[in-house]
């Protein structure tokens, strides 16, 4: 429910980014994204220049398993969720559990020069089919294609475990992933990669 983040002047290791999103906090030189409030609105577009997005830095983002209890302003927050999320060309690593619980994402377009996706960087609590926390759950919600860039040399378990991904595409190039039917699979085509799998 942490609405938002404010910084000491002259701190020499952290900037906020200030926006009508809200504020974000980032290393001096832009080149992490840290965190960001938990009510967060619908859309965020990350930076140029940002390489790494350090883990849980947009844990529940307005995740609907807040459900009706979480306040906002006396109110229930209900049905918000970070939707849309655009990714810099400069990013090489979502850590672990980045996006966990943001699990109204409608799309994951990843850019082409990643090269690291934590575990669970986009999962969920909830492995059974549906998402939430206590009584609150709903139904997994689908993404059409998650394309794996070229530059891909590590998916962590359970990674895309918030969704049903109905299909992947790893792109010509990439020395540790390939696909069959859709599913990803580890570069020799005999293993397929855990991406909803439990955490470790």
């Amino acid at each position: 429910r942490l609405r938002e983040l404010t910084l000491a002047q002259g701190s020499a290791s952290f900037k906020i980014e200030e926006s009508e999103d809200g504020n974000v906090l980032f290393s001096a030189d832009g080149s992490e994204l840290i965190a960001c409030p938990g009510l967060f609105h619908s859309s965020y577009t990350v930076p140029e220049g940002t390489i790494r997005i350090r883990d849980r830095a947009f844990n529940g983002s307005y995740s609907e398993s807040i459900g009706g209890s979480a306040q906002n302003d006396g109110h229930a927050v209900v049905g918000y969720g970070l939707v849309e999320i655009t990714f810099p060309s400069t990013l090489k690593k979502i850590g672990d559990a980045a996006f966990f619980e943001c699990n109204r994402l409608k799309a994951i377009d990843l850019p082409a020069g990643l090269e690291y996706i934590g575990m669970q960087a986009f999962g969920s609590t909830d492995l059974t089919g549906t998402i939430g926390l206590g009584s609150i759950g709903f139904e997994k919600d689908a993404i059409g294609k998650v394309t794996i860039g070229k530059n891909v040399r590590w998916i962590g378990q359970g990674a895309f475990n918030s969704f049903e991904v109905k299909e992947f595409v790893v792109e010509k190039g990439n020395w540790h992933y390939t696909t069959k039917n859709g599913r990803l699979m580890t570069r020799d085509g005999r293993t397929e990669v855990d991406v909803y799998g439990e955490r470790a």
